[in-house]
């Protein structure tokens, strides 16, 4: 079987470039943000990561997580206990929280 594709995504992100800018769009963020990469992501260079905390500046926070990757060690079905890189992305997601809507 073949799955056949349009150009109609690339057409729309070309037509759409302005608005799909993450760059742009972190910097008239105007909370706080907490950016999570894992260092060993072949998904998305932890460059990229690295590039949207510092547009978000004095309001971003870059985490990178060391010994993990785009999933920070989960697959499905989760196991019964999560990863540990997992559970300590999930601790400092709620600790960004707790601080930034106190």
């Amino acid at each position: 079987d073949v799955f056949a594709l349009s150009t109609d995504l690339l057409d729309d992100i070309v037509a759409n470039a302005a608005a799909l800018d993450i760059l742009a769009a972190a910097e008239r963020l105007r909370i706080p943000a907490l950016i999570v990469h894992g260092e060993e992501d072949e998904s998305v260079p932890v460059a990229e990561g690295a590039a949207i905390a510092a547009a978000l500046g004095a309001r971003g926070r870059f985490l990178r997580v060391a010994g993990t990757g785009h999933t920070f060690g989960a697959v499905h079905p989760l196991q019964p206990r999560p990863p540990a890189a997992l559970e300590a992305v999930l601790a400092a997601t709620v600790a960004h929280f707790e601080t930034a809507l106190a």
